[in-house]
């Protein structure tokens, strides 16, 4: 065991201390010699020297520094996948991934590693999970980072919870090794999933219920979807899907009844297939008579705005209000149906599910800056949907800076008040997410759609835009304009707090008649209409009307729930108190919502569902009961058995952090990767000698004995 004298403190007062100790040092032998070296002078002085130097030396900080060996083994962890998808039987001789892994517990590989390394075997997630944080795991493991000396990951890099696991593995800065278990390729398998579309529909209104197909086996595969409502089968249909591929299609329905009703779609079970589970999906509609309340707004009655207030007063579901600005002189439009005046008052204009806004901008003769402002409150506290539809005029351009500028789509060029004209016609090309869009969908399936689409008669005008804003998505472009950012967005949709926005671009919408009267123009304001009014209608009552993100719900998600509650005056509740109480089997629980806006009578309030099903929900002001409904919570993850293993994942987590991909045939490997780590660093002790109680009884030791001598040299 070696040793070294080390002083922390070599400053200015160290190398004074050093100098008055070589003048002591000469004065002390200068005075022996006067005394003719006599022994009790040699040792006075000696003391002397002795107690001066070790006072010095203190300032110095003197220090004992011995390098010892590590006393513990460095960790090395081997992580082990254990969520759901581990059951997927695609190892050798069909064993289980989890069976396999299991078994490489007892390889002679660990104990040869044990004599160097502390080998830890860690388990992440849980057989019941349905889905994997590599992220949470990987931090986790690196709260032990002093001592771990790298990571052996056997995963299947199914991930789909949480952060990206590349940066833990980065900052976690030691090698981690991955072991892919599993294949990389699908079981055989057939899945049938429904997409995306409105969850409530008007009596006797066609809808439309698309649906995606799934085919993993390597061969075509002949089935027979069957469309049920309420366990009454209303449709089948029999597609070939090729193999590994997926096709889209959809049923047309008309429902006949009112009520929440449960729609599912099936198909069968073909031999060998490795899940059952994703042989049928359901989900939830909600068919009522209650009208969509709608406001449309205009400066002047163009083609555009005709046949658009004709579409939406022809549908039995929707209750339109018109307000026509006209000019000065010819005063406001009237008729069944229209308003004298734009609404004054929150409450006034928070009964509109959505509102058109035409050509029509921030004037003295068409809206003012208090109306921008509480549209823009609509939409942001009440979930109301808005739609931009510009004309020639150029009046909407004075929006961009009101309060209705954030909610625009697009960034548009207010120096081209006129906007843009063709002379010969122009088309709008869906973009790809476009195509998978409820709005956008005027035929059976996608490829009908798009085709559809292209056959619309084109427009001769459109906006002055520039390009979509952030957040925004592009439904639709004009078929051959471009600028620096490219194509130009005529069709583009936008979140806006718990609204949502829409704006199309261009005025030819009403030319979709021709040929086909109301097929696809009536078809298409109509599910803009539904779609918009979706989320604020799912649960109302008289004075109160309860939204909740993200829908679906999901198990172990947060949940926002915001109310609207109105007085026995129709005005906002503000006295009481506002509570949420919610009831899944056995479970139960009440949650105080907090106030939001005074002006608009909203509150909101947050909880996790901890379990997945059916919730009865009941809105209460003062405990008494306002509003009751259901919501289906749904699975937190989509991890199953039978999902193929991501070797990618895995091999980036491996790169990122200076280690390998091992294969499960050669994990022989491992000894000589790990074997190769350096040794850790042997600890140096460091003993702090100025601090330490022997040097003070040392100091003490030296004085007591100086002065005892000098007392028997008489010179005390």
């Amino acid at each position: 065991m070696n040793g070294e004298l080390v002083f922390a403190a070599k400053g200015p007062w160290f190398w004074l201390g050093c100098g008055l100790m070589l003048v002591l040092l000469t004065i002390s032998g200068i005075h022996c010699v006067r005394q003719g070296w006599q022994r009790r002078t040699l040792r006075l002085e000696l003391l002397r020297f002795c107690a001066v130097a070790i006072v010095l030396t203190s300032i110095a900080k003197p220090e004992w520094w011995q390098a010892l060996p590590p006393t513990t083994k460095p960790i090395l962890a081997l992580m082990t996948d254990a969520s759901g998808s581990m059951d997927t039987p695609d190892m050798p001789e069909q064993e289980t991934r989890r069976a396999w892994l299991e078994r490489q517990r007892s390889l002679p590989l660990w104990l040869a590693l044990a004599e160097r390394f502390d080998v830890q075997w860690q388990s992440f997630e849980s057989s019941n999970s349905h889905q994997t944080d590599l992220h949470q795991a990987l931090v986790n493991a690196g709260k032990d980072q002093n001592e771990l000396a790298a990571v052996v990951l056997f995963s299947d890099g199914d991930s789909n919870a949480g952060e990206d696991p590349v940066e833990a593995a980065r900052t976690l800065g030691i090698p981690i090794h991955s072991v892919v278990v599993g294949k990389a390729k699908a079981l055989p398998d057939l899945a049938v999933e429904l997409l995306p579309m409105p969850k409530s529909a008007a009596i006797n209104e066609p809808m439309n219920v698309p649906f995606r197909l799934t085919n993993r086996f390597e061969k075509p595969q002949e089935i027979t979807v069957t469309f049920t409502v309420e366990d009454v089968v209303i449709d089948t249909k029999t597609l070939t899907i090729p193999p590994r591929s997926t096709l889209r299609d959809r049923f047309v329905w008309k429902p006949n009844q009112e009520g929440d009703l449960r729609c599912q779609l099936r198909i069968p079970v073909v031999k060998s297939e490795v899940r059952t589970d994703n042989n049928q999906d359901d989900v939830g509609l909600s068919i009522r008579q209650d009208q969509i309340k709608v406001l449309l707004v205009d400066s002047e009655p163009r083609w555009e705005f005709r046949y658009l207030r004709n579409a939406l007063m022809r549908d039995p579901g929707v209750e339109v209000a018109t307000i026509l600005f006209h000019n000065q002189d010819m005063g406001m439009g009237q008729g069944p149906g229209y308003l004298d005046a734009f609404p004054s008052t929150p409450q006034d204009l928070s009964i509109y599910d959505v509102v058109f806004l035409g050509d029509v901008g921030i004037s003295n003769t068409q809206l003012r800056p208090e109306d921008a402002t509480r549209l823009s409150g609509l939409v942001e506290k009440q979930s109301s949907g808005l739609v931009f539809v510009p004309g020639r005029h150029g009046h909407y351009l004075s929006l961009v800076d009101s309060a209705l500028g954030p909610l625009i789509p697009v960034a548009l060029d207010s120096t081209q008040r006129k906007g843009i004209g063709h002379a010969s016609p122009s088309e709008l090309e869906l973009t790809e997410f476009g195509r998978e869009n409820v709005l956008t969908l005027l035929g059976n399936s996608p490829e009908d759609s798009s085709a559809i689409w292209r056959s619309l008669p084109g427009f001769y005008w459109h906006a002055p835009v520039i390009r979509s804003k952030a957040g925004s998505k592009v439904l639709a472009v004009h078929g051959a304009s471009r600028n620096a950012h490219g194509r130009l967005p005529l069709l583009v949709t936008r979140p806006f707090g718990r609204g949502k926005t829409l704006f199309l671009g261009c005025d030819g919408a009403w030319r979709w008649r021709r040929g086909v009267e109301d097929k696809y123009h009536y078809r298409f304001w109509g599910q803009v209409a539904r779609w918009m009014a979706y989320q604020r209608n799912l649960a109302k009552g008289e004075r109160a009307r309860l939204i909740h993100y993200p829908d679906p719900p999901k198990r172990g998600h947060a949940m926002q729930w915001h109310a609207t509650v109105l007085g026995e005056d129709l005005g906002p509740f503000t006295e009481g108190s506002i509570s949420l109480q919610w009831q899944c089997d056995e479970a139960e629980g009440q949650l105080a919502l907090v106030q939001e806006d005074v002006a608009w009578g909203t509150y909101m309030g947050e909880f996790t569902p901890k379990k997945e099903g059916m919730y009865s929900i009941t809105l209460r002001t003062n405990d008494n009961p306002v509003l009751q409904t259901t919501i289906t919570v749904a699975p937190a993850g989509r991890e199953v058995i039978g999902s193929p293993a991501n070797p990618r994942l895995l091999s980036d987590l491996a790169k990122g952090s200076g280690g390998k991909v091992i294969e499960t045939s050669t994990l022989g490997e491992l000894e000589d990767l790990l074997q190769t780590l350096p040794s850790p660093a042997t600890v140096v002790q460091r003993t702090e000698l100025w601090a330490h109680a022997f040097w003070l009884i040392t100091i003490i030791a030296v004085l007591t004995a100086f002065w005892i001598e000098r007392k028997r040299a008489g010179l005390l």
